[in-house]
């Protein structure tokens, strides 16, 4: 998906495409100029079952002139326990699922913000931001059939967590990023699990 600007209804996580993004949320995120938000108050959230945990995620944007020519640049993200918390309470996960929330890293922000101006001023092209999972922790043997994984946006301008991706199979993904990790947890289960 390629919008114009740089708007943040092309936030995939994973390697899910957009039409997993909902209708409703493209339409809320369309909204969200990055150029006018801090990418201090960004976060992001995953809902996993609670036998895994999230352990690394990196934020990805790529731009994509007329040309052909692409320059991608990749940022850490750290898990933020404060905003898990907001997360959790606005997305309320089930018994049985886990919520984690994760801000862009303080040493990557101004970065991160040199990038995204770049890339509005850019000639025309395309723009993307994804939010990879890279490594999670089991609890045991992963079961059996779809995985599901949830992602979610939150900024100033969006109030609460809007949904990216709905159910998503983990093991989909992990087809689609062969950097993705999922390694048993110290123990015999997820912290928290």
């Amino acid at each position: 998906m390629s919008i114009p600007r740089l708007g943040l209804v092309a936030l995939l996580f994973t390697a899910g495409a957009c039409s997993h993004v909902p209708l409703a949320s493209m339409v809320k995120l369309s909204g969200v100029d990055p150029l006018k938000t801090d990418p201090a108050t960004v976060r992001a959230a995953i809902k996993l079952p609670s036998g895994l945990r999230l352990r690394s995620a990196v934020l990805q944007l790529t731009m994509r002139g007329g040309n052909g020519e692409s320059t991608q640049r990749t940022f850490r993200l750290q898990e933020s326990a404060e905003a898990t918390e907001t997360a959790a309470r606005d997305i309320g996960p089930k018994p049985g699922e886990r919520v984690s929330a994760w801000k862009i890293a303080p040493a990557d922000l101004a970065s991160v913000s040199a990038f995204w101006r770049e890339m509005s001023a850019a000639p025309k092209g395309t723009r993307s931001l994804k939010v990879l999972v890279m490594e999670a922790c089991r609890g045991g043997e992963l079961p059996g059939g779809a995985i599901p994984l949830s992602s979610y946006l939150q900024t100033p301008e969006l109030g609460s967590y809007v949904p990216l991706a709905v159910d998503v199979d983990l093991r989909e993904v992990a087809k689609d990023n062969p950097d993705l990790k999922i390694v048993p947890c110290a123990g015999s289960a997820p912290d928290g699990a």
